[in-house]
């Protein structure tokens, strides 16, 4: 398979998001959290599964689970990409952050930290892309935050 397009990125992606399930799953309430905490962590999750597809809608047609830009692709500069310039990403580190929390377990939080750092990459990997693609984006990359608000 090649990576014109970052497959290899998406594949990455999909590898990280097992091993945190996996580690949320499997090394269980190993973080001495309050009560409130697994709660927090729950209502978490859920504002990050809200949040990714709220993000997929304001993208429309130029939705892509590729890291390149498809050809008919616009840039999207509203919605949750005004507060963000990755807010897909960062909706699944929110999401993952409460995972960790709920589950309590330090073994997702640390894969977490993880997949922070990967989906750092695999943005300045995509937002070469983009900055071939739109001439505008070092513009809009200098208003807007890469991957946290």
């Amino acid at each position: 398979m090649n990576n014109d397009k970052g497959q290899w990125w998406l594949m990455g992606q999909f590898g990280l998001l097992l091993l945190l399930a996996l580690a949320g799953v499997l090394q269980a309430n190993t973080l001495p959290l309050l009560p409130w905490t697994t709660t927090a962590g729950a209502i978490m999750a859920l504002i990050g599964g809200c949040l990714l597809l709220v993000s997929g809608r304001n993208l429309g047609r130029s939705l892509t689970a590729l890291p390149k830009p498809k050809d008919d692709a616009v840039l999207v500069q509203t919605g949750l990409y005004g507060i963000v310039r990755h807010p897909i990403y960062f909706s699944i580190l929110l999401a993952a952050i409460g995972w960790s929390l709920w589950r309590a377990s330090w073994l997702a939080l640390f894969m977490t930290v993880v997949l922070y750092v990967f989906f750092d990459r695999k943005a300045t990997r995509e937002e070469i892309w983009l900055r071939e693609k739109f001439p505008q984006y070092d513009a809009y990359a200098k208003r807007v935050k890469k991957l946290i608000p």
